[in-house]
């Protein structure tokens, strides 16, 4: 079984070279496109930071908490920063979010099928491909027969992935691109103050919901005087809202609150860190979708774009990273796992804090190589097959409605 995987690997290779070649043929500079995308003078390279920044920082909590959990021998303080650095980057959930929902809520002349299937070519090909690596390096694909494929394929779809517990996030995004084609709608009718109170109303009653719990075990004395939970809520999902706030941070008219949204931001930080030394719940004050983490990634946001001095301009390396970053973020956990956990001497208890930069820096390189690799000797199979698939679709259709006419 393990011959008949191998050659398997080696004939989608194959067909991936054939693919590239044939493309190459009608595409001038297609080898360059290939690994840094196609030149975009109106591009706005303020995204590609962030996106960056986001995914430095999904791997560096990622070492922290792997760091975390082999249990080292660490100092009160050297664990305290360590739990702030870790909280902090978990901001990366809610910036990916924020970035999702700034570039594709914006009002486009686009069908809902079409914007589902473009999603489905970009997102969910490339995390099924990649989910079926991470059964193989599990051993689970030895011995697999086609309904215990199948049945994998249905573990995929229902999110059953503990193979590649990072998923969840794309999960969270995929759900919101369900709902995307009918909020822009939305965005496109609503008020620009109007959608900015709607997020007020939202972090003041989603706030008031996290924060009650905490003050009454912090304070009580005055506990008795707090309710449980307020009566009325605001009904929007965190997720949801955590997107809309993204789409309304791009806003031309936002640019007034950056300077208080990067001061909302390291105030949000501040609170993180006493909520950290007074023990309490941060995974939920302050962590993903909660009302502090949003505040972050707003902070985050209005930084890079109030220093477009520096943000503004792009470079090779940017667009490299930038095209590859969905790649590398989907294969960093493999990497962490299989390479950099096992290269010794580089941990925190053997280089403090410099581990943590250390391991995300080697993480961060070999995602790139292998996000590079898979990308074109594998992923780029399935998804010129689906996107054959869905041209002989669109075509039989189309003629279809040509002929009824």
């Amino acid at each position: 079984m393990e011959m008949a995987l191998l050659l398997l690997v080696v004939a989608i290779c194959v067909c991936a070279v054939l693919i590239h070649i044939h493309r190459a043929r009608g595409q001038e500079h297609y080898f360059r496109c290939l690994l840094c995308g196609r030149d975009q003078e109106d591009r706005m390279h303020e995204y590609d930071w962030i996106r960056l920044f986001a995914l430095i920082m999904v791997m560096a909590t990622h070492v922290i908490q792997t760091e975390f959990a082999s249990g080292p021998d660490l100092r009160e303080g050297e664990r305290y920063v360590l739990t702030i650095a870790y909280v902090f980057c978990l901001v990366c959930n809610p910036l990916y979010v924020m970035l999702s929902a700034s570039l594709l809520l914006e009002w486009r002349d686009e069908g809902i099928l079409s914007f589902y299937w473009r999603r489905f070519l970009r997102v969910v090909v490339p995390m099924l491909s990649y989910f079926f690596l991470y059964l193989y390096g599990q051993g689970e694909l030895t011995g697999a027969t086609a309904p215990m494929l199948l049945k994998d394929i249905g573990r995929f779809c229902l999110g059953d992935t503990p193979e590649a517990p990072h998923y969840w996030l794309l999960y969270e995004i995929l759900s919101i691109y369900l709902l995307m084609p009918f909020l822009r709608y939305l965005t496109k009718a609503i008020p620009y103050r109007a959608l900015g109170a709607m997020l007020l109303l939202y972090g003041a009653f989603a706030g008031v919901l996290e924060w009650l719990p905490a003050l009454s075990g912090w304070f009580p004395a005055v506990s008795k005087w707090l309710p449980a939970a307020p009566a009325v809520t605001f009904p929007i999902d965190p997720w949801v809202a955590v997107a809309i706030a993204g789409f309304w941070a791009t806003r031309k008219e936002s640019k007034a609150f950056y300077k208080p949204l990067a001061l909302a931001g390291f105030c949000a930080l501040a609170l993180t860190a006493l909520v950290i030394w007074r023990d309490g719940d941060y995974l939920t004050l302050c962590c993903n979708d909660s009302v502090l983490a949003m505040l972050m990634a707003l902070g985050v946001f209005a930084l890079v774009f109030l220093g477009r001095k520096y943000f503004h301009q792009g470079n090779l390396l940017l667009r490299i990273l930038s095209k590859y970053n969905y790649s590398m973020l989907l294969a960093h956990w493999g990497v962490l796992y299989v390479f950099t956990r096992k290269i010794p001497g580089i941990g925190i208890e053997e280089m403090g804090y410099f581990g943590v930069v250390a391991q995300t820096f080697l993480t961060f390189a070999l995602s790139l190589a292998v996000g590079i690799a898979v990308d074109q000797l594998l992923v780029v199979v399935p998804s010129a097959c689906f996107e054959k698939l869905g041209d002989v679709v669109k075509s039989h259709f189309t003629g279809r409605s040509i002929q009824k006419h």
